[in-house]
């Protein structure tokens, strides 16, 4: 028996995922089924390349644009990457659990660009203490507009991503990174 979710497309991200998994394998009634995995499919449009996480780091960050030219009343995506080491989880930005901290990213706008809705997450996994989280390589992203009256030139995106990782041992304290991407406004073609 295969459960999970539909083609979810976007004007400029088609993000294929389906989560597996087999309830006969879960090894009796009333357990968890056990949970094969998800798939889901790089941004065509942007390459980051993060270090691998190791023992010491166990989640690599970045972040970068859909564009990184941009012409006056244009909507673009900002995407920010998280690589979580295997064996490792950082808590979803909604039902953490009590005790752990959830995931945020708050974004600094120059006054050239306004938000264009929330933030889409990756897909979250469900753990045995009813917590959710992400495993894995996962991309979030959210949509900006570049003002029509922006003036030519460079605008930093700054993002600050808040985390709290976990294995199965331990749990880090928060952590919270800066990143930034940067878009250069071109002039618009009359």
């Amino acid at each position: 028996q295969l459960g999970g979710g539909p083609y979810r497309p976007d004007n400029d991200l088609a993000s294929l995922w389906h989560t597996f998994v087999v309830p006969e394998l879960a090894g009796g009634s009333g357990e968890q089924p056990l949970d094969l995995g998800v798939l889901e499919l790089q941004p065509s449009e942007i390459s980051l390349d993060l270090a691998n996480p190791t023992a010491d780091k166990p989640v690599s960050l970045g972040a970068g644009l859909s564009s990184a030219k941009l012409r006056p009343g244009q909507t673009f995506t900002i995407y920010v990457k998280a690589r979580i080491a295997p064996g490792h989880h950082i808590y979803a930005m909604r039902n953490p659990g009590e005790k752990f901290t959830p995931t945020t990213l708050e974004l600094t706008l120059p006054p050239s660009v306004t938000l264009g809705g929330d933030w889409m997450a990756p897909p979250i996994r469900g753990r045995p203490d009813k917590t959710v989280s992400y495993v894995g390589d996962g991309w979030f992203r959210r949509y900006l507009k570049l003002e029509a009256d922006a003036k030519p030139g460079t605008n930093k995106i700054a993002c600050d991503f808040q985390y709290q990782v976990c294995n199965e041992e331990i749990c880090w304290p928060p952590a919270k990174q800066a990143l930034e991407a940067n878009a250069e406004v071109i002039e618009s073609q009359k």
